[in-house]
């Protein structure tokens, strides 16, 4: 049987960088690796700070929420529909009033010619 020739010392040391080289190259993916998996860590950890701090930042007193508003609203067109009834009766009781006045100075004209005066009252009823 014959044998096969001992590997000379140049391909040995081509073998040998060889397997350096793949071994550096793991190692440095490996290294890519770990630190992705950090970057990565710090991410999540960065993002709920910020999460976190966003949801428990106090509301700006300068803005007000729509529910704030809308109620605001609300109020304000009640208290102004009461205001309107309001003036209406008392538009009524004007009314009323004038129209009594006029009455009675048409009945003390009527009596007494030398007061008749050229002044009329008319009321508008809109």
């Amino acid at each position: 049987m014959a044998q096969t020739p001992p590997p000379s010392k140049d391909k040995k040391n081509k073998a040998a960088t060889r397997r350096q080289y793949k071994s550096q190259k793991q190692q440095y993916y490996r290294e890519q690796q770990r630190d992705q998996v950090v970057a990565m860590r710090k991410l999540i950890h960065d993002l709920q700070a910020e999460r976190q701090r966003l949801s428990t930042r106090p509301k700006s007193k300068s803005l007000l929420a729509w529910k704030d508003v809308a109620v605001a609203l609300k109020e304000y067109a009640d208290e102004s529909l009461i205001e309107r009834h309001s003036l209406k009766a008392t538009r009524e009781k004007h009314i009323q009033l004038l129209l009594q006045l006029n009455k009675w100075i048409a009945q003390a004209s009527m009596d007494h010619p030398q007061l008749s005066t050229s002044v009329r009252f008319t009321v508008s009823t809109r």
